[in-house]
């Protein structure tokens, strides 16, 4: 076990800045029995936190929203026209439809 996956107390040790993960944010517990994520210096903000772990860190970005809207997009239409002959037009819309979509999820 390594130190990152031990439980602490939050009444012996409370977390800083150092604890946080790449985005500022420890995993704290409280007494309802739930996890939540949220900034190492906000437990005193938490009424009944009880405990707090480290996070580890967020993957790094590699690629942008709309890239990756794209992508998800590419593949989609792929799977859809199987068997299909779309015009031009018709791929245009669907693209306009999809991308619409894609910009409330």
């Amino acid at each position: 076990m390594t130190n990152d996956s031990l439980m602490y107390n939050i009444n012996e040790k409370t977390p800083t800045a150092a604890h946080a993960n790449n985005q500022g944010l420890v995993l704290m517990y409280d007494p309802i029995g739930k996890w939540m994520s949220g900034p190492w210096n906000c437990f005193q903000y938490r009424k009944g936190v009880t405990h707090w772990m480290m996070l580890p860190d967020a993957p790094p970005i590699t690629q942008t929203q709309e890239e990756l809207h794209e992508q998800r997009f590419e593949q989609w239409l792929a799977a859809y026209s199987i068997g299909k002959t779309l015009t031009f037009e018709q791929q245009q819309t669907a693209h306009a439809a999809f991308m619409r979509g894609a910009s409330h999820v």
